[in-house]
């Protein structure tokens, strides 16, 4: 014989608004780790050119290290390249952007304040319904972004 046990539904609304903000959490820390790494390269290898340039300019290079000042050059554009075709940084803040408002609907949701004032029975269904909103409004922020990257 099959039991059910018996979901309480504050607790559910309140799990599913844990795993979103872990879902945005988890983005949002990828992205800045991908803008960080692209950022830092570029300043880093735009730095070496230019000290590589002026060492160049005052001691004759030798044929085996000629190499380095063009891969060091392309490195760099590449890199410079990279921090404005993947939006990292505006994907990294938009999904920042959605683990705050998740963190301030679930704060109002314990609290009874905000919208959540008066009617408990009801307030489940609100907040559940306000946790699909915010997830639906930052995918379609997300999917926005995506299609702004292909079109640079």
């Amino acid at each position: 014989m099959e039991t059910h046990q018996m979901v309480d539904p504050h607790e559910s609304a309140l799990q599913e608004c844990d795993r979103l903000f872990k879902h945005f959490d988890e983005r949002a820390t990828r992205h800045k780790k991908s803008f960080s790494r692209y950022k830092y390269s570029s300043v880093a290898l735009t730095v070496g050119v230019t000290v590589i340039s002026a060492l160049q300019a005052i001691y004759t290079p030798s044929l085996a290290w000629q190499w380095v000042l063009p891969v060091a050059s392309g490195l760099a554009a590449y890199f410079t390249t990279m921090v404005h075709a993947t939006n990292a940084q505006e994907l990294w803040l938009r999904a920042r952007t959605m683990t705050h408002r998740l963190a301030a609907e679930r704060f109002l949701f314990l609290q009874s304040a905000g919208p959540y004032v008066g009617g408990q029975a009801n307030d489940v269904r609100l907040f559940s319904n306000r946790l699909m909103e915010v997830w639906a409004g930052g995918h379609a922020q997300w999917e926005q972004a995506i299609e702004q990257q292909k079109v640079v």
